[in-house]
């Protein structure tokens, strides 16, 4: 191979290894920061995402039931919840007794989790709120202590 071909190799391999290194780094650093939207971690306490439900109550608002877990050791504290970027409304509800136009959850404001605990939280979206229909995926998040998120996409039945 002559000079001139070998800087044209030369040339040519650069560029792409540098177009693969980037597309590896790119999906590493996603598959991380997706591996974080389901746990939620601070100082020694794991908060995760175990499983949830969606389905309709009696009176046609959505229940979205989330199941989580400190498989940590430490407690964790869970602040603010969110569908879609909107705060609920009221924390600590009750079962609404009619169709509402709210979102709001049974967890408590600042609930701690003591570690090796699972527990269950529900999210009503008032069947009068907004423009969701079935089939609509709505984004839920919990927000720790430290504004750590954990997120989940959610089906609406």
């Amino acid at each position: 191979m002559s000079e001139t071909e070998a800087r044209k190799a030369n040339l040519f391999s650069a560029p792409v290894l540098l177009f693969v290194l980037s597309i590896v780094l790119a999906l590493t650093t996603a598959y991380m920061w997706m591996g974080k939207t389901n746990r939620l971690s601070q100082e020694g306490g794991s908060i995760e995402i175990l499983n949830y439900t969606c389905s309709f109550d009696s009176h046609m608002n959505w229940e979205i039931m989330v199941f989580l877990c400190n498989s940590g050791n430490a407690s964790v504290v869970l602040g603010n919840v969110y569908v879609n970027n909107m705060e609920v409304s009221v924390y600590g509800a009750e079962a609404p007794s009619l169709t509402v136009d709210t979102i709001t959850t049974d967890l408590e404001k600042r609930r701690d989790i003591p570690e090796g605990r699972e527990v269950g939280m529900v999210i009503w979206i008032g069947g009068k709120f907004g423009f969701f229909t079935s089939g609509n995926t709505v984004r839920v998040q919990v927000v720790g202590e430290g504004g750590i998120e954990l997120m989940k996409n959610v089906v609406l039945v």
